[in-house]
């Protein structure tokens, strides 16, 4: 499972102790009392058909090919402030940028090159794609399954006025992936 959060500026804790921490109230809920907290959930039950029926995104092929399929999960169907989308890898594939991106293999291997450096990448590996990277070549072993999270409204975020005419942004003379595990060495082995 990979947690995705909305970016919104709307927090409201239920648990109030943090560590050895106990959190005030006006923190845990906004400045308001705990009944508007509880308001938030609902405690009806629900038949696994209902839920499935009103709140599973369904997925949605955007592109498909013989080596790829990449598939949108969550979009404009359910909200406006960013897209996930899943592609599943069985060869060599020119992923095109979409702006900033973070990138999941939730299953199996891969490589990833940009024109300054190759990255070899395992199940639970993440790599940030920086908003200018145009492509990447991508070359799974075997089948690789990727999770591709970014910002709905990139190009407007960034302003079209500061890239270069190349499309890079102008404070890059050299953009590099950054990457990360998602888990500790010493649980992967």
């Amino acid at each position: 499972m990979v947690e995705v959060m909305e970016p919104i500026d709307f927090v409201a804790r239920v648990e109030f102790i943090a560590g050895d921490r106990v959190i005030p109230e006006s923190a845990r809920f906004m400045d308001r009392d705990v009944n508007f907290a509880l308001d938030m959930f609902s405690l009806d039950s629900w038949p696994v058909e209902a839920v499935q029926a009103r709140w599973r995104c369904q997925p949605k092929v955007l592109e498909e090919n013989s080596l790829m399929c990449r598939e949108s999960l969550v979009d404009q169907r359910l909200t406006d402030r960013f897209r996930i989308a899943r592609t599943i890898l069985t060869g060599p594939h020119m992923w095109k940028s979409r702006g900033f991106t973070v990138l999941i293999v939730l299953e199996g291997s891969c490589s990833v090159l940009t024109e300054l450096e190759e990255l070899r990448l395992s199940k639970y590996d993440r790599i940030i794609v920086p908003h200018g990277l145009q492509t990447l070549e991508i070359c799974p072993q075997n089948t690789a399954v990727l999770l591709e999270s970014s910002s709905q409204n990139v190009d407007r975020d960034i302003g079209e006025s500061r890239l270069s005419s190349s499309g890079w942004p102008e404070a890059f003379s050299e953009v590099r992936l950054s990457t990360h595990s998602i888990l500790p060495p010493e649980l992967l082995s």
